[in-house]
Formats: structure tokens, C-alpha cells, sequence
């Protein structure tokens, strides 16, 4: 069952590779060597072969290409996005519309905060790279030093590090919830007596 999904969600392995980070995952362009790469492994995918593949694999792009075309902001990888719904698909394995939904909502809060650890790590690296034009007495310290200037800086020059921290928890509840929704009504249709 779970290789039938990840071949309709076009993903051909069953080994998932775990999605990296939004900011690691920021796509720049692609040299002629890795697009013809692409072409050789894609002419060799047939896709689906019976009828209920093709059926699984014509919603799935239709329905989680629209999810990822709203989710994403420039620069940010579909691919990427594609890979953490399929592997959230593949290990809560959905049955029901309402719980497809519930794990759409998860994969969506989980990966708003992983742009806002990838945010954080992007002002701490900009602030550490400018240090030695502010303070050039700063380029012999140890990296933990230089970080923790860094951050006290981005602290005194605004609220955006703070924010972000307020989005990483504020995502992070919202993935918890709908995970316990979607648990309790799996429980629910498994269990309808209790």
C-alpha cells in the first residue's frame, strides 16, 4: 500500500529521504549537466500502469499541486514540499477526505516553521558575515562568541528575530493539533462504539 501511494504521488523509491530545511532547500539554477540528467531519468518513468494508479496519480497532482503552488514563496522548492506531504501521506496513510485535509494542514504548519529556522539561521549567518566590517576586533573570537554578538545585535536592531521565534512556536502548535485531531478521528472511525 505504501509503495503504490509514494509511486502515484510520483515519488518511485520507497526509501524517503527526509525534506531539508526551506532555506536549504532554496533552489538556484540548475546546471546542463543535472537537467539532463532529468530528461534520461524521466524518460525512463511510464507512471501508473492500472487504472486505479492513474486515477490516484491524476488527483494527487491536480490537489497537492494546488497546495504547494499556495504555500510556497519565491525560491522555495516544490519538490521539497512534495516530499514532506508524500512522506506525511505514506506514514498517516488518510482514508478519508476530512483526514487528507488534517494531514494537507500538518505538512503546511510544519514546513511554515521549517522557513522560519531556515530565516533564523539566515539572519544569524548575515549578521555573523558582517561582523568583521562592524567590528573588525570580532574576527578573532570563537564562533559561539561571534554568534552570540550577532544575536544580541538583530536584538537591539528590531522585533523580526522575535517574531520569527513566535512563528516557529505558533507552527509548531498548530502541526501538534492537527495531528491530534487526525489521530482522534481515525480512533473514531476505527473504534465507533467508544
Amino acid at each position: 500500500m505504501c509503495y503504490r501511494r509514494l509511486s502515484a504521488l510520483g515519488l518511485n523509491s520507497p526509501l524517503f529521504q527526509p525534506p531539508r530545511y526551506p532555506s536549504l532547500a532554496m533552489t538556484n539554477e540548475r546546471t546542463e549537466s543535472q537537467k539532463e540528467a532529468s530528461r534520461l531519468n524521466g524518460a525512463q518513468s511510464h507512471g501508473p500502469v492500472t487504472e486505479e494508479g492513474k486515477a490516484i496519480s491524476a488527483g494527487n497532482a491536480l490537489r497537492h499541486g494546488l497546495v504547494a503552488n499556495t504555500i510556497l514563496i519565491p525560491g522555495e522548492s516544490p519538490e521539497e514540499f512534495q516530499r514532506l506531504l508524500a512522506s506525511q501521506i505514506v506514514e498517516f496513510e488518510p482514508q478519508t477526505p476530512n483526514e487528507l485535509m488534517l494531514v494537507e494542514a500538518m505538512v503546511v504548519a510544519k514546513w511554515r516553521q521549517m522557513r522560519a529556522w531556515g530565516l533564523t539561521a539566515a539572519a544569524h549567518a548575515r549578521e555573523i558575515h558582517a561582523q568583521p566590517d562592524r567590528l573588525p576586533e570580532t574576527a578573532d573570537l570563537d564562533m559561539p562568541t561571534r554568534a552570540w554578538l550577532a544575536l544580541e545585535h538583530i536584538d537591539k536592531t528590531g522585533n523580526s528575530l522575535r517574531h520569527l521565534h513566535q512563528y516557529e512556536g505558533r507552527y509548531g502548535r498548530e502541526f501538534l493539533r492537527n495531528r491530534k485531531e487526525l489521530l482522534a478521528l481515525r480512533r473514531a472511525r476505527l473504534n465507533p462504539q467508544k
